[in-house]
């Protein structure tokens, strides 16, 4: 599944329903922005609720550029897409509701020149 959405001011609110059972995934951050982002990173927090567990946020600094190589991620144009594994190892899930919520923290509100962002959930073949 994957949802996309515009990074405004507000936070970015979904629901994930897992069905499967005892399913491995992988969870991405997406970001898609121009070439004339005026940052080479940027900061969010992931507030997540999984089933039965209580809520919890991480805070990431996601590298966009870099001195050496430029923008970083796959460019079209004058459109970057970046994804950016944010789990270190397949999460183990269950069936149930996941609840995530994506609010970027960057001193510019709202952050200029993104298009937009999502977080992508992809299954791990085992």
């Amino acid at each position: 599944m994957r949802q996309v959405f515009s990074i405004q001011s507000q936070s970015i609110y979904w629901c994930l329903l897992l069905y499967l059972l005892c399913e491995y995934c992988n969870f991405y951050f997406v970001i898609r922005h121009t070439e004339s982002y005026h940052f080479n990173n940027i900061w969010i927090n992931l507030n997540f609720a999984f089933p039965n567990q209580k809520p919890r946020t991480q805070r990431f600094n996601i590298e966009l550029a870099n001195a050496n190589n430029g923008w970083l991620g796959t460019a079209m144009d004058d459109i970057i897409e970046q994804r950016l594994l944010i789990n270190k190892q397949p999460l183990h899930l269950q069936p149930g509701t996941y609840q995530f919520t994506i609010q970027q923290i960057m001193r510019e509100d709202p952050l200029q020149n993104v298009l937009n962002a999502g977080l992508r959930v992809e299954k791990v073949v085992r």
